[in-house]
């Protein structure tokens, strides 16, 4: 069998799977990326290592919630942020090597990926390992230099391209009935829920957020324990028979990148957090 479909190798307490560029490290708990080890959350490790140890096998969702997370209620959505980490970290934004639907389940196509570098045609590292380690950086370095000195300084990317991930604070109920203040803790995490779905977010899930119920948090401090570059906050009122919902898209720096205000009665509100989650997740796009 191929290194690019998939490849076992160690006894028991030694073993690696290896697909391309990828490698699989089960006795360290590791993913290797072309000799570098990628850090993963440890539930996105467990569902990558089930899915590899079953390559080119559709798992069902159910499967794999209840061997990474037997008994648990609510983990889909940290299967969609796992998926999504995946994703992002293979470089797999079509989809092609780590495939899933939540009806379906999810497969791992070891044959999409990537060949190993070293192997690529035309490549031969051991011969020219001393030309590759020691000329080509200081090549580099030179060239980088120049184009450095030569063009004109530009803003640095936004930490958005890099990090796109975003928490939805707890939204503060001003309601006059104390009774109806539950509403808004639920639609703080229907809206989590929903955003959950896209697999290309990263979202903190509602026991990451609760802490911040009732406080006002600054963005700065939300970005640096969250580790977020966006938080959704907003607003619910439940009065004379309709819901108003008021909502807005904050980046780090503290600017509104979206906001919104919805009038809805008792049962269309049910629908909103799904066009709320397909607002903002359009407004995470375009800030990127």
């Amino acid at each position: 069998m191929s290194q690019s479909e998939g490849q076992t190798e160690g006894n028991s307490t030694q073993r690696r799977i290896i697909f391309g560029r990828f490698v699989l490290d089960l006795a360290r708990g590791t993913l290797v990326i072309d000799g570098r080890d990628i850090p993963l959350r440890p539930t996105t490790f467990s569902v990558l290592t089930y899915l590899a140890e079953r390559s080119g096998q559709r798992v069902s969702t159910d499967e794999i919630l209840e061997a990474v997370w037997p008994g648990q209620i609510g983990a889909e959505e940290q299967l969609m942020q796992g998926i999504g980490e995946l994703r992002r970290v293979f470089g797999d934004a079509e989809g092609r090597l780590v495939v899933f639907d939540p009806a379906q389940g999810a497969v791992l196509q070891t044959a999409a990926a990537p060949p190993e570098r070293r192997n690529a045609a035309g490549v031969r590292p051991l011969r020219f390992r001393w030309m590759y380690g020691v000329i080509a950086p200081i090549l580099l370095a030179a060239v980088f230099a120049a184009i450095w000195l030569a063009t004109p300084r530009k803003a640095p990317v936004p930490v958005a391209n890099l990090i796109p991930a975003v928490a939805v604070l707890p939204f503060q109920d001003q309601s006059d009935d104390p009774s109806l203040a539950p509403h808004a803790d639920r639609l703080t995490q229907d809206l989590i829920a929903a955003l959950a779905q896209n697999p290309l977010l990263v979202v903190k899930s509602w026991n990451d957020v609760a802490v911040y119920k009732g406080v006002l948090a600054q963005p700065g401090e939300v970005a640096r324990v969250l580790a977020v570059t966006f938080h959704v906050e907003g607003s619910v009122r439940n009065a004379e028979g309709q819901v108003r919902v008021s909502a807005q898209l904050v980046d780090l720096q503290g600017e509104v990148r979206w906001s919104a205000r919805y009038v809805e009665t008792e049962a269309s509100a049910a629908e909103l957090p799904e066009r709320m989650a397909s607002e903002i997740a359009d407004a995470l796009e375009a800030a990127r």
